[in-house]
């Protein structure tokens, strides 16, 4: 198990290794063996599948340039140039794949040899296990075809685990072909999503950087971690982010991976150290396979949407129709932009629409209701998708925004316009035929109590007259129009009444009353107006008293119960709105 002078853990170690090969070679059956051999079988076969689908799309791209290069309808080769561009990158992204390829039948060969199996090519010959060899010049990403019904050692797992994992798997030797591999495949991830997503095309350069993503809770997890990414990056994300993000993912296995036996505790294992450890030789073939399929079928992704952006007959079409697009609300006077065209779409392949609600799909579109609750603008959006004759999905986002207006009615008082002045008054305006209102003002000002309400507050300062005017302006044609205009008397606010016991002047009050209150009387319906008081005086029987606040103090209360059948006056001093502080009086009979 180790070569030079050993410690007696490691002799202890080895002896293991031993009694576990001897009973692993007892509990792994011939049936689960062939298993593995079967499915490496059919994992071969789905690399050449994903190899040869790869291969037609760049074909396909390829015939498409000689076509371009001869059209004489287009003298300066946009096309041409076009798809010589792509398809440079398409070679770049083979170079990538053939290291891939290139590197893990390396691993497949060496675990072999090392294992004692003959190795030498014989193609369909039962007894050999290379039936063809990797060939770098002739065939690049071309994976080696191998039998591994041949193989004579099928369940020995020391030389695949020591060569892939080493001694430790819950810790792989950093040198091992297993740490290289798993370096090779996340850089491989790395490398093609880079090249998918970096491009230059019409004068538009989109381009992305992707980072390393392999520790994530679950699968939404990962998604939203690579969506993230997608979104901070550069990249054309109406045309490329969903291919982007579906190759990522394809691409990516968690860096640690819970796993145990039965009955054991489960523990983090590196995905490395689980995935070959005691691994019988064909079943980590198998795995070996298993990455090289996913690259290739990687490839062949990449490589159809690549073409995507250059070829035409993607989609299928078998009907048309024509509608019309315009402006969700118009102005009287206005002009109104419309636009009208054709939409081809297949009876056969409806489109998928994301977001709003719930969608009724015919005829290449879909229909939903929209509830209008609330005035202003009201915003949607979503996706909308079709699948591709290719089988992949085309998607593009979606956002519509309508405004909501809140229709209106107005009733006015001629000669009872008046606002009063240095005070808030709380004014409504609208522009009906309008998603926005201003309101101008000749002198004060004119402040809106919330966004979006109808609601102002007009604060005069000065003068005998002010005018308002009502400007309506429609944001999606940037007009405006002034739709109203009235002039306001402005007159000083009343002055309030001095209340004592909740009575006002002339009336008569209990002996045992404390409160005092300035206020308006319910002739004035003027609401919020507070008049705080600083103070006050009581003169009774020729005396007098003062205090603060809003109750009589003691001597006054003594005062007020010795003037029974008689009056008394109460002076204040308080602040009216405009912060000046001023008196007032009232004169109640005791009772």
């Amino acid at each position: 198990m180790a070569g030079g002078k050993e410690t007696p853990r490691q002799k202890m170690i080895g002896m293991m290794y031993l009694v576990l090969t001897a009973l692993l070679a007892l509990n792994v059956s011939k049936q689960v063996l062939d298993a593995f051999v079967a499915i490496e079988e059919n994992m071969q076969k789905a690399a050449i599948n994903h190899l040869e689908r790869g291969d037609g799309a760049k074909r396909s791209l390829s015939g498409e340039l000689t076509v371009a290069e001869k059209d004489k309808e287009d003298p300066t080769k946009v096309k041409a140039q076009k798809i010589k561009y792509f398809m440079d990158v398409m070679n770049k992204i083979d170079v990538e794949t053939g290291k891939f390829i290139e590197m893990v039948d390396g691993i497949k060969k060496d675990i072999l040899t090392k294992s004692g199996e003959d190795m030498s090519v014989g193609d369909k010959d039962a007894s050999k296990i290379l039936w063809v060899d990797y060939n770098k010049k002739l065939q690049p990403i071309r994976p080696a075809r191998m039998n591994l019904a041949a193989v004579q050692a099928k369940d020995q797992y020391d030389i695949p685990m020591h060569e892939l994992v080493g001694e430790e798997p819950m810790s792989p030797k950093a040198d091992g072909a297993g740490m290289k591999l798993w370096k090779a495949y996340n850089d491989y991830r790395q490398n093609i999503v880079k090249l998918l997503g970096t491009y230059t095309v019409g004068g538009k350069t989109w381009s992305i950087n992707p980072v390393a993503i392999n520790k994530f809770k679950d699968f939404n997890d990962l998604t939203k971690q690579v969506e993230a990414m997608i979104e901070k990056s550069q990249c054309n994300k109406n045309d490329d982010k969903g291919k982007l993000r579906d190759l990522y993912i394809e691409l990516t296995k968690p860096e640690m991976v819970m796993a145990g036996g039965e009955g054991e505790e489960q523990k983090e294992w590196p995905w490395i150290g689980k995935t070959f450890d005691h691994a019988p030789l064909v079943a980590a073939l198998a795995s070996l396979t298993s990455l090289q399929v996913e690259v290739l079928a990687a490839r062949a992704s990449a490589f159809e949407h690549i073409k995507s952006r250059v070829s035409t007959g993607e989609f299928s079409f078998n009907s048309i129709e024509g509608f019309a697009v315009g402006p969700t609300m118009v102005t009287k006077g206005d002009e109104a932009e419309l636009k009208v065209m054709m939409a081809a779409f297949d009876t056969d392949n409806q489109p998928v629409i994301t977001g709003g609600g719930n969608w009724t799909v015919a005829n290449g579109q879909g229909t939903m209701k929209i509830a209008t609750s609330g005035i202003g603008d009201k915003t949607i959006s979503g996706t909308v998708k079709i699948r591709k004759k290719s089988g992949d999905w085309a998607e593009k986002p979606w956002k519509y925004t309508v405004k909501v207006i809140e229709p209106t009615g107005s009733i006015s008082l001629p000669d009872m316009q008046i606002l009063y002045k240095n005070y808030s008054n709380n004014v409504q305006a609208v522009a009906s035929g309008f998603d926005k209102t201003d309101l101008k003002i000749t002198s004060g000002t004119a402040t809106k109590t919330t966004k979006g309400s109808n609601n102002w507050v007009i604060f005069p300062t000065g003068g005998n007259s002010l005018t308002l005017a009502v400007v309506g302006t429609n944001s999606i044609t940037k007009k405006s129009a002034t739709l109203n205009s009235v002039t306001y008397k402005v007159k000083p606010l009343p002055d309030p009444g001095v209340y004592l016991g909740g009575k006002k002047s002339t009336e008569s009050v209990n002996k045992n009353v404390t409160s005092i209150q300035v206020k308006y009387g319910s002739e004035i319906t003027l609401t919020g107006v507070t008049f705080p008081i600083s103070g006050w005086t009581l003169i009774a029987n020729g005396r007098e008293t003062s205090g603060t606040g809003t109750e009589l103090n003691a001597q006054a209360v003594n005062m007020m119960k010795q003037s029974s059948g008689k009056y008394v006056t109460l002076v204040v001093n308080y602040k009216k709105p405009d912060k000046t502080v001023t008196k007032g009086s009232g004169t109640f009979k005791v009772n």
